[in-house]
């Protein structure tokens, strides 16, 4: 039924958030999330420094499980996700629904410093996080996925915190100019 609640059986207790057991996540990627051990390095830098004044990008969203657990657990002033894989944006939103978090928006599609936003190949894999623009030897299908100029993200919602996350992806961001004023840290 559109919209119900889902069934307490398909949903994952992670680190006091609640995720929904989809079969987008594989079983590989499920097991990481059961033992608690998924994305551990970015869920303890996030704790350590996020502040409540915080404006967060989070650049690399996969099924919105950084966001949920942070903001069940500490509060920030508001929080931006980005995630490449159109796969995962439904699963997002209904994360954060899940956990009752009002503070967040998703941009669906990929950041560049390309002069003028254009759509780009996104080869969508068995596991969500191996995912990629660069073509790899086996995939299950090629999605078309807009993208955003990252400088008009930065001036649009003026992140003090960047949480970036994007399987190599880093390096082309970082490397171009950008106006990186008002960002206090990265992640």
């Amino acid at each position: 039924m559109p919209g119900a609640e889902p069934n307490t059986s398909h949903l994952i207790e992670f680190h006091g958030a609640k995720l929904i057991r989809s079969k987008l996540i594989s079983p590989a990627v499920l097991r990481e999330i059961e033992t608690g051990r998924y994305e551990g390095e970015e869920i303890a830098c996030a704790l350590i420094n996020i502040e409540p004044a915080d404006v967060v990008l989070e650049l690399g969203a996969g099924i919105g499980a950084l966001s949920s657990v942070i903001l069940t657990r500490k509060p920030a002033a508001s929080w931006v996700c980005v995630e490449a894989n159109p796969e995962l944006i439904p699963l997002i939103r209904k994360n954060h629904k899940l956990n009752a978090l009002g503070n967040v928006e998703v941009i669906s599609g990929m950041l560049s410093n390309e002069p003028e936003p254009k759509e780009h190949d996104f080869y969508v894999t068995e596991d969500f996080w191996a995912s990629s623009l660069t073509r790899p030897t086996a995939f299950k299908e090629i999605k078309k996925i807009p993208g955003h100029r990252f400088g008009d993200v930065l001036a649009r919602y003026r992140p003090t915190f960047i949480i970036c996350d994007i399987e190599g992806g880093e390096y082309e961001l970082f490397t171009s100019r950008v106006d990186l004023a008002g960002v206090r840290k990265l992640c």
